[in-house]
């Protein structure tokens, strides 16, 4: 997928600037509530200034100011908040949303990446959000879609969370055990490989891909063990 988005009037970053405040604030959300670290301990595991996430998480509280990375360093708190919660780390794009069409996964609303110096001088600022490469649930579509069937769409993805790998609370078959892993060999390749293989079912159409059927429909969802704090600790707190 190429994105080619120079600047060639003026600097129009501000048309960003929501999207920007709301993204950050989703991947602060997502470290806080599945690694159970406070706000603190979070500016130093992510390498952030101190209350930085704490600032950052304040979107979109109207009484307090809230702040947001610059464009061109939204992707590296991706990949510092997929690394902190041992998940492959996913491409951030702009989509506008005056292109959407409902029951598809087009890319014609994702118009670039973030980074300085991007166009947008025809975008409407209330239609541009920030979401994922080929259309990847984020952290806030995980958590706040209404469960179907009795199962949470955070409970179909909760596998691409090698903490949860780690801390064994994943119904069959996603244990280390069951997959071949070695105990102590590395997670993140056998969850890149993973992600790529539901990405191209999902992009052939099929929302919801066979192997997450497996899980246990009885199997409390893990979404509510997090809003209950019943996670386990993982193991970085428990050196």
């Amino acid at each position: 997928m190429n994105f080619e988005m120079s600047n060639h009037g003026p600097n129009k970053g501000r048309r960003l600037s929501i999207a920007l405040r709301r993204f950050s604030s989703m991947l602060i959300e997502e470290a806080h509530d599945l690694s159970g670290l406070s706000y603190e301990k979070l500016d130093e595991k992510l390498q952030l200034g101190p209350g930085d996430c704490l600032r950052y998480a304040k979107f979109p509280s109207p009484s307090q100011k809230s702040r947001a990375p610059q464009a061109g360093s939204i992707q590296r708190l991706e990949n510092s908040v997929a690394e902190l919660l041992m998940r492959p780390p996913q491409t951030v794009v702009i989509e506008d949303y005056s292109r959407y069409q409902p029951d598809s996964f087009s890319d014609e609303v994702v118009v670039g990446i973030p980074k300085p110096g991007a166009n947008l001088r025809h975008a409407v600022p209330s239609d541009i959000q920030l979401g994922y490469e080929d259309d990847w649930p984020t952290y806030r579509r995980l958590k706040y879609t209404p469960n179907r069937d009795g199962i949470s769409l955070f409970s179909l993805y909760a596998w691409q969370y090698g903490i949860f790998w780690d801390r064994g609370i994943l119904p069959s078959p996603w244990s280390r055990d069951e997959q071949g892993i070695p105990s102590q060999g590395p997670l993140i390749h056998h969850l890149e490989r993973l992600v790529s293989e539901a990405k191209a079912r999902r992009l052939a159409n099929q929302f919801i891909f066979e192997a997450d059927r497996i899980i246990d429909k009885h199997v409390e969802p893990i979404a509510n063990q997090i809003a209950a704090g019943n996670l386990p600790e993982p193991s970085y707190k428990q050196q």
